[in-house]
């Protein structure tokens, strides 16, 4: 009688397992981290719109106030909503924006909030996680953020 040789023994099927579960456990968390920094770098790349959009109001605005509308701006996203009593909320799928006379800042972003405050001018990553400062703190440095002297959670970003 003939033994068909050509299945695969449960040795063989359990060592591939075991490297799949080794790679699985190396690339997770670096999948993990690309994605909140690409996360974190949209909510950026929005904010640096509405900065601008806040320089140009007000430049325009006889006062030279700023303003907490959003549709007030000469800045439109297509994939966002503009909420809030106020019309001061613009909200992304992953995240949101919030409007006052003096800053900008994200809302609902994981481990981290950014400020760009316009009347100073200056542009912040604060690591707002208790459970998980390291990866706050790879989000804010993946975002250009240097470290303020003395401080263990804030960074300034370019």
């Amino acid at each position: 009688m003939k033994i068909n040789k050509k299945a695969f023994t449960l040795i063989e099927i359990l060592i591939v397992m075991v490297i799949v579960a080794v790679l699985a456990a190396i690339a997770l968390p670096k999948y993990i981290d690309t994605v909140d920094s690409g996360l974190a770098k949209k909510a950026y790349d929005a904010m640096q719109m509405v900065y601008a959009a806040q320089l140009r109001y007000s430049a325009e605005s006889p006062s030279g106030a700023f303003t907490k509308n959003f549709k007030l701006l000469d800045v439109q996203f297509p994939s966002a909503t503009i909420s809030g009593t106020d019309n001061n909320k613009l909200d992304f799928n992953k995240f949101a924006l919030e409007l006052t006379t003096s800053e900008v800042k994200t809302v609902d972003l994981e481990h981290i909030q950014l400020v760009l405050n316009f009347q100073n001018q200056t542009k912040r990553c604060n690591v707002t996680s208790a459970s998980n400062v390291s990866k706050g703190q790879r989000v804010c440095v993946s975002l250009g953020g240097m470290l303020v002297t003395g401080q263990t959670k804030i960074y300034n970003l370019p």
